[in-house]
């Protein structure tokens, strides 16, 4: 049962961190910053909350200062 109620927190936080990715990529469109929306980042946040969530935009941040 515990097992259970911690996997339904991962998987509400998750969602709850794609549509996060999805209102900020709106946001921040017109600067070409965007997060990919999947299951893979939607773990990532589910797992790790806001500091996944930041990790992600940080990560797209080094990539366009980096390679662009």
């Amino acid at each position: 049962m515990k097992a259970l109620r911690l996997l339904l927190g991962v998987v509400l936080k998750g969602v709850i961190g794609i549509f996060a990715i999805y209102a900020t990529n709106l946001a921040l469109s017109t600067w070409h910053i965007s997060v990919g929306i999947n299951a893979c980042n939607g773990i990532i946040i589910g797992i790790l909350g806001l500091s996944g969530y930041l990790l992600l935009y940080i990560l797209v941040c080094i990539d366009i200062a980096i390679f662009k």
